[in-house]
């Protein structure tokens, strides 16, 4: 619209410069052309004549006049169409420098969006990356919850063994205590016999020693046949009657 509305300027004011240099032929033909009529109409009376000739200058002044005014207008009309013309060559120039801007924002837009592009490609690649982990992840805790089911399954297998190991020892120890004061009580009445048998002992030789000068044969025969009466009666260690 712009290019058209300089188009139609430029071609007025080039047809008003063409007028303006066509001028003087048209002039110098029409002031033929008149004189031409005058002479055809030529008073007789020099009054005739000057007043013609007033006229012609007057008509040619008021001609001449408005032609020079035209030629202002064109003028002025020419000044203020170059005016428009730089103020358009300016906003063109700077409608260049606003699109210029606006391309190197597009450029840096399409760098940024390519920037942004392998960024989310390397993304893409980082979020496979971790779906395979995560997937590997859940492989490896559901192994995980295998071994430790078959853990707590062998945990709770040697709870109950060690329960009844526990048991057992606690068995064995009432048994070790068991034997233990059977074999204090065997101890106690091993002692007692010891001492029944050193006080035997002892009347023993205090009879050996009344008997001195006697039949010590047939004495001791006796005594010794007593003796052994005596040790067939006593329990033995080993013997687990009670007595």
């Amino acid at each position: 619209m712009i290019e058209y509305a300089l188009v139609f300027t430029l071609g007025a004011l080039l047809a008003g410069l063409v007028w303006l240099i066509l001028l003087p032929a048209f002039w110098r033909r029409a002031v033929r052309i008149t004189t031409d009529r005058l002479e055809q109409q030529l008073p007789i009376s020099p009054e005739d004549i000057f007043a013609a000739r007033d006229r012609i200058r007057a008509a040619h002044a008021v001609a001449m006049a408005r032609i020079e005014q035209e030629a202002k207008q064109t003028r002025a009309a020419l000044a203020a169409a170059k005016a428009e013309i730089g103020e358009r060559l300016k906003a063109e120039s700077a409608l260049h420098d606003a699109l210029a801007a606006e391309r190197r924002r597009v450029a840096a837009f399409e760098t940024d969006l390519a920037a942004l592009r392998v960024e989310a490609e390397a993304s893409a690649a980082r979020l496979a990356d971790l779906a395979a982990q995560r997937d590997e992840a859940r492989a490896t805790i559901a192994a995980l919850e295998g071994q430790r089911e078959t853990l707590a399954s062998r945990l709770d297998a040697a709870i109950d063994l060690a329960e009844s190991r526990r048991l057992a020892l606690d068995e064995a120890r009432l048994q070790a205590e068991r034997a233990r004061e059977a074999h204090q009580e065997e101890a106690r009445r091993a002692a007692l016999l010891r001492q029944d048998l050193q006080a035997r002992q002892a009347e023993l030789r205090e009879f050996e020693r009344r008997l001195g000068g006697l039949d010590t044969g047939a004495a001791l025969a006796r005594f010794r046949g007593g003796e052994e009466t005596y040790r067939s009666e006593i329990p033995r260690p080993g013997d687990r009657r009670t007595g």
